[in-house]
């Protein structure tokens, strides 16, 4: 047998060496393309902690060892199917921020398709920066998939590999509890167990999940995605879960126990027996609100009752049904993740529905989208509506689904919400005023129809389209008066009106909060709300209210019964001093906006010296959790 010549050796150890380098570079690659999903959201976040970057590293090495174990063909699919979802959930994460201002969880994925109509405009409002990103991770899993090593796997180098996954796990876990336990371990020795529940330690964001963007921020991508995972869907499903739910129903008797005050005020009662028109007005921010675009929303809210600073906080990733559902229950939807269509089957006596209906009202809601939006066809009967009407089904000219006022041009619609043989309680859902906002989106191209004058006014398509959309939602106010005089209830109704976020749709926010006067996404929040009714004396009410304090206002203004626990308070109870808590634990009281447990701004000069600080994070982490757990543990069940 002929031996190798040098050369032929020479070039059998250049393509071994080549194989080993090529097999060393796909090693690495893989998990720097799996740890690069970390390093790519803090690029976009600006996630200020170094915990989470390097619990990612542990996760990724432990991912990485885990893919190579198996044969190459095998690992590149599960490599595949691992990285880029990842990817594509990690993008989803920095899209969701920049357009709702937050992060969300794995189950707010479920409620992709309700903003599937606006995708064009979502999307295009983000930068080429987050495109160019986007291509980068999807061409970073492309060349892992291409160059994942082809090695044998022989039995030292699984066990090489298990050690790897092994030491990788050990290290995310042990970074992850120095992390969570660095800034508590002073606090652990307090016996006031609430000290952990705060917002304002590692401890606190991890273990009781307010917010999902907190929480990344804490441990990073990967452990947001296993605590997410755990708590949210695997937890639930254990014996254990009931005692959990026990412990939470107690938090909120003890929230409740422990608050003073409340009872019958001089507003009690005042508009007892009157029939109601609500009216969710979809994103009609407070500098929409004018004497020349908005005349006849200013006359309602300058006659009425008009509270100046009231916020519409974020409980989750749906600005509308958040809202939406907390102004007819009393709470928000939990911050835990879930869809509200999983409480369907709660309790909701205590909501304003049922108890109007309780006493003799009518109940039904009107809009213009159908019934699986939001899953209102089935959330708004579960919270006391006697059916949601969706306009829709009694037109088949599109051309009525752009009219604000179509509701009282159709003569059974008309006569459903307005008929006179009882008292009725009509909750209408605006439409005009939502994204987008240039003139080719049909719904404005109805309202400069009617509105001619408002293309070029502002000199800013953006401005023209929603002030003109805004003119649209007034046009449905004088309509609503008209009617409600034709039919002979204008003196026995009362119209109340709330809206339901901030303008965050439109993409130039320094231009929003320009407009609002004001200097954070916190303050952004505040949105005009008013109670009318004709021939009542105008009140103005300065307290600072959030959208939980919405029910039992009207429970006391309708003296439905005033002795029912809410989530918030009576905006004319005169022991309280109103607040907005937000759903990172920031709050807003008295002047002062805290975030982080710190004071971050004074409204005015000295407003910290008049609230006990420490006082309002442990109520603003208690409120968050007695929300939760009205929701979570159908607390009003058997109340």
């Amino acid at each position: 047998m002929r031996k190798p010549s040098a050369k032929q050796g020479e070039n059998a150890s250049g393509k071994t060496l080549r194989a080993a380098g090529g097999n060393l570079f796909g090693a690495v690659w893989i998990w720097l393309s799996l740890w690069g999903l970390e390093w790519y959201l803090r690029a976009f976040l600006s996630c200020p902690q170094r915990y989470g970057l390097w619990i990612s590293a542990g996760w990724a090495a432990a991912a990485a060892a885990t893919v190579l174990l198996f044969p190459r063909t095998a690992a590149r699919i599960l490599y595949g199917i691992g990285y880029f979802p990842l990817a594509l959930f990690a993008a989803g994460q920095v899209g969701c921020h920049k357009i709702l201002g937050h992060m969300i969880w794995l189950s707010d994925i479920s409620h992709l398709g309700e903003g599937a109509e606006y995708g064009g405009t979502i999307l295009g409002g983000l930068s080429a920066a987050y495109w160019l990103a986007l291509a980068a991770l999807i061409a970073a899993g492309v060349v892992g998939v291409v160059f994942l090593p082809s090695f044998r796997r022989r039995w030292y180098w699984r066990g090489a590999l298990l050690a790897i996954a092994a030491v990788g796990l050990l290290f995310a876990r042990s970074t992850l509890s120095r992390c969570l336990y660095y800034d508590a371990s002073s606090d652990r020795e307090k016996s006031d167990a609430t000290v952990f529940r705060l917002t304002t330690t590692n401890y606190g964001i991890y273990t009781t999940l307010y917010d999902a963007e907190q929480t990344y921020t804490v441990c990073g991508y990967y452990q947001l995605l296993e605590q997410d995972v755990k708590q949210h869907h695997i937890k639930p499903l254990l014996p254990s879960y009931q005692q959990e739910l026990a412990d939470k129903k107690e938090t909120a008797d003890a929230f409740f126990s422990s608050r003073t005050g409340g009872g019958d005020n001089e507003m009690t009662g005042l508009l007892a027996g009157k029939n109601v028109v609500m009216v969710l007005m979809e994103t009609m921010d407070d500098f929409l609100f004018n004497e020349e675009d908005t005349p006849t929303l200013c006359r309602l809210m300058g006659e009425g009752i008009n509270f100046t600073n009231f916020y519409t906080p974020v409980y989750s990733s749906i600005h509308t049904f958040n809202t939406e559902f907390c102004a007819n229950t009393g709470f928000f939807l939990p911050t835990s993740g879930k869809s509200a269509l999983y409480y369907s089957k709660n309790d909701f006596s205590e909501s304003l529905p049922f108890l109007f209906r309780a006493l003799g009202y009518r109940a039904n809601a009107f809009h213009y989208n159908t019934p699986v939006f939001y899953n209102r066809g089935v959330m708004l009967p579960a919270i006391g509506y006697e059916a949601y009407n969706c306009y829709a089904d009694d037109t088949d000219d599109e051309q009525d689904l752009y009219d604000e006022c179509y509701l009282f041009k159709n003569d059974a619609l008309r006569e459903l919400a307005l008929n006179r043989s009882s008292p009725f309680f009509d909750y209408i859902i605006t439409r005009n005023a939502h994204t987008p906002y240039t003139y080719d989106d049909p719904f404005a191209q109805y309202a400069l129809n009617l509105h001619p004058e408002y293309k070029g006014k502002y000199g800013n398509e953006t401005l023209d389209v929603i002030e003109c959309k805004a003119r649209a939602v007034d046009d449905l106010f004088a309509e609503l008066l008209k009617q409600l005089q034709a039919y002979g209830q204008l003196e026995n109704t009362v119209i109340v009106a709330f809206t339901d976020h901030y303008a965050y749709p439109i993409s130039d926010q320094a231009m929003v909060q320009k407009l609002s006067g004001v200097d954070n996404t916190y303050l952004e929040m505040k949105t005009p709300c008013f109670i009318w009714s004709a021939g009542m004396k105008p009140v103005t009410v300065d307290k600072t209210l959030n959208t939980a304090d919405f029910v039992p206002t009207l429970v006391n203004l309708f003296g439905l019964d005033s002795d029912r626990n809410y989530l918030g308070r009576d905006a004319f109870d005169e022991s309280y001093p109103g607040y907005v808590v937000f759903s990172d634990g920031s709050w807003l009281s008295g002047g002062v906006l805290c975030s982080g447990g710190q004071v971050t701004e004074e409204l005015w000069d000295g407003a910290a010296e008049d609230v006990d600080i420490e006082a309002m994070n442990r109520l603003a982490a208690n409120f968050i959790q007695t929300s939760d757990a009205l929701m979570e543990t159908d607390y009003y069940r058997g109340k």
